[in-house]
């Protein structure tokens, strides 16, 4: 989880949050998130600080695919053995990147810029061609309604049923201080 995916997470929560969908945000619980991304995730997964954190944990990570056919790294699969083993939780997001939960009409509201945002697409580059997360993700998440973080996390399960991947993330994560 990277600066941008902490920025995303908290304040999905706390508009998830003040709309009744989950029962609390991650700042009232307690619930720090770290950036550790990259090489820092790595070491966090297969180094010794996961065996030691004594602490109920959980690790969120891109999927990083660039389509619906695309099978996901050997090394993720990898670090959720690993993070499972060790009793922590661990969320492989369905999308691509946190971007990918991003709403088109709120990317335009704040950009003014009409992006296509995907399930697997790059956004990054739609929204800017230097993207920042302070410039950008940040701005845009802060306007970002209910029901469209409700529209963006919408996906169907095996059986058919509708389920909202953002919101089973946040109640996953705040059972973490239960």
């Amino acid at each position: 989880m990277g600066r941008g995916d902490e920025i995303f997470l908290s304040t999905v929560a706390r508009t998830l949050n003040a709309s009744g969908k989950v029962p609390d945000t991650f700042e009232n619980k307690g619930i720090g998130l770290l950036q550790v991304g990259g090489n820092n995730l790595c070491f966090f997964v297969e180094g010794m600080l996961l065996k030691r954190i004594n602490r109920r944990f959980a690790v969120v990570v891109d999927s990083d695919r660039r389509s619906a056919t695309d099978t996901l790294s050997h090394k993720l699969l990898k670090w959720e053995n690993e993070c499972e083993t060790a009793g922590g939780k661990f969320h492989i997001l369905r999308r691509r990147e946190i971007e990918n939960y991003l709403h088109p009409a709120a990317i335009k509201r704040v950009t003014g810029k009409d992006a296509t945002v995907s399930e697997y697409n790059e956004v990054k580059g739609k929204i800017a061609s230097k993207y920042d997360i302070e410039s950008h993700l940040r701005p845009i998440i802060s306007q970002i309604t209910e029901q469209e973080v409700l529209e963006m996390d919408r996906y169907l399960d095996q059986n058919g049923n509708e389920r909202h991947e953002l919101v089973e993330l946040v109640r996953e994560l705040l059972t973490l201080v239960e």
